[in-house]
């Protein structure tokens, strides 16, 4: 088992994104990241690098396997040294932006909530750096250079994401069927381009709202009548502009079926939450008492209960000293919040805090550990991400199916 060092030195925190991309984009890192909680970014370097990871000195992806499932907490208050989280809403899409279509290349994305399928991570910046992005960023932007995150309409001038709507001569975008120009409804192809784009932006609505396996193949089947109808489009001999665009839109359509059919390939779309494991087997092993850890198990309940919703136990099993079990803390996705994260944060560092008194902080992952639990997309139970494989049929599920 390799011991973990945190680091101590800005230097040392660049060496290590330097380190985590190179394996990246080698293929070596096994790291995912879905869980990650906490993204630091140094402009200087244009790299992104995940707490849990950066935050140890000297670090390997061979190291980091070597000392277990190391997942923040110490680390994020190590760095906080250095980096400030991003609070302006606008910088952080940017440069989460930045981020997204990075881990894109390697078929990776960032943790989302599973209701809007907004990034749901912590963006830290480089203190020294923070002025220097704000300038870059935010001072110059105007609604022209909102670029393919945000679109802004050429009548009403209202910024929105959806798919736009076009006109002939080049003409848009437009948000809605209202804000199109008037002789648009006269030209030919002209209602069969609108009614595709409605057709489209109801699709990408269905595709997030995916969260089983069964309506992943619903999906499918609705598509498939869908593409075979814009089959006739491909090769047309009608030549307008809005046959044009009906084809720039079937490959977004086909683009979204093969999605759709990789939906649930890996971890990207399962809906995950943070969890805490307590291996109440291992203080047995070291001879504590239950005397010894009913202040801890105390302040734990006193924390949980905190907020003002329900905490889950995996498997039912009572929060309780039990030196031939364990427990697994979490709150379901209904009640996933910052706020319900920090209180599994605080918790985690408390166990540690206390751990750190019996000098056993460097077996600390035997004892507690920051995971991630997952709704399996085919029994739709929740089951520690780790405990997840690929099926005969390449389905991401639980071992249970």
């Amino acid at each position: 088992m390799v011991h973990l060092q945190l680091v101590t030195h800005i230097d040392q925190v660049k060496q290590n994104l330097q380190q985590y991309n190179s394996e990246l984009q080698s293929g070596q890192m096994s790291l995912n990241t879905n869980g990650v909680q906490q993204w630091y970014y140094v402009h200087e370097l244009g790299l992104f690098g995940p707490s849990r990871y950066i935050g140890y000195a000297d670090i390997t992806i061979q190291k980091h396997e070597r000392a277990g499932r190391l997942h923040g907490g110490e680390t994020t208050q190590a760095l906080n040294n250095w980096f400030k989280r991003c609070d302006d809403p606008e910088l952080y899409e940017k440069i989460t932006n930045k981020l997204i279509d990075y881990l894109s290349q390697f078929n990776m994305d960032v943790r989302r909530n599973s209701n809007t399928r907004q990034p749901s991570f912590k963006l830290n910046l480089l203190n020294e750096e923070i002025p220097a992005l704000e300038t870059l960023y935010l001072s110059s932007t105007t609604p022209q250079k909102l670029i393919e995150e945000k679109t802004q309409c050429q009548t009403c001038q209202k910024i929105f994401y959806e798919e736009p709507f076009f006109a002939h001569h080049n003409r848009g975008p437009f948000c809605s069927q209202k804000c199109l120009p008037i002789d648009v409804h006269t030209e030919e192809m002209a209602t069969e381009y609108i009614n595709y784009v409605e057709t489209y932006r109801v699709s990408i609505e269905a595709y997030n709202e995916i969260s089983d396996v069964t309506e992943q193949f619903s999906f499918i089947q609705e598509l498939e009548p869908l593409l075979i109808s814009l089959e006739q489009y491909s090769d047309s001999k009608l030549q307008n502009d809005y046959v044009s665009l009906i084809q720039q839109l079937a490959e977004k359509f086909y683009s979204l079926s093969e999605n759709t059919e990789a939906y649930y390939t890996d971890a990207t779309h399962l809906d995950q939450q943070k969890a805490i494991h307590i291996n109440w087997k291992v203080f047995g092993d070291d001879g504590f008492a239950k005397e010894q850890l009913q202040d801890l198990l105390s302040s734990i309940l006193e924390k949980l209960n905190s907020t003002e919703v329900p905490f889950t136990i995996m498997e039912d099993a009572p929060l309780a000293i039990d030196f031939t079990n364990s427990n697994t803390l979490y709150y379901t996705i209904d009640y996933v919040s910052l706020h319900t994260d920090q209180v599994l944060d605080d918790i985690y560092l408390h166990i540690c805090h206390y751990l750190n008194e019996y000098d056993l902080s460097f077996d600390l992952h035997d004892y507690v550990k920051n995971t991630i639990v997952a709704v399996c997309p085919k029994c739709c139970n929740e089951r520690l991400l780790e405990h997840f494989h690929h099926n005969d049929v390449q389905l991401f599920c639980c071992l249970d199916c």
